[in-house]
């Protein structure tokens, strides 16, 4: 045990005599290019209101548009029913047709609340974990979160457990 804390220990040291001044200034600013700029290509592949891979272009937007609409218009009932809201959505988005009701599902205000949640109860996690480990083992969790995310499809996740039934669009 106490092997894979100085493995560990050692990792982290290595680690923080790479990450320079230099570094730090240059990386971030680096990325933060190459997202808008990926963003960009994506958008402008797109047509219309979706970019290049067929999303909504502001669907986060889109969900919390749908609650408050539902939320003004009396429709509180049908906050929770995914096809009331896929309904609505596509008459709100009229030449927009989508592919699936999974994609219906993950454009859908139950499940930004969801993502929402457990994105602020890992993050307090990751607070906490630094809080031991110090703020140079961050990068190395973080790094490894990425590498788990890219294993695995979150929206097949999200809609493996559910069994609605496809309407026509």
């Amino acid at each position: 045990m106490s092997s894979a804390i100085m493995y560990f220990t050692s990792l982290i040291e290595k680690v923080a005599t790479w990450l320079t001044p230099e570094r730090i200034r240059l990386y971030p600013f680096t990325i933060c290019v190459f997202t808008f700029l990926a963003w960009g290509i994506s958008i402008a592949m797109g047509r219309g209101l979706t970019d290049a891979f067929g999303n909504v272009i502001g669907g986060d937007f889109l969900n919390f548009y749908t609650a408050g609409n539902f939320f003004l218009n009396g429709g509180m009932t049908e906050l929770y029913d995914i096809n009331a809201q896929a309904a609505f959505q596509e008459r709100l988005l009229a030449p927009i047709t989508f592919k699936s009701l999974s994609q219906k599902i993950g454009d859908c205000p139950l499940f930004s609340l969801g993502a929402n949640l457990i994105g602020a109860l890992v993050g307090a996690l990751l607070q906490s974990i630094t809080f031991l480990t110090g703020i140079k083992a961050l990068l190395l969790i973080i790094t490894g979160l990425y590498f788990l995310a890219m294993l695995f499809d979150p929206r097949r996740l999200v809609t493996r457990g559910f069994k609605l039934s496809e309407r026509s669009s």
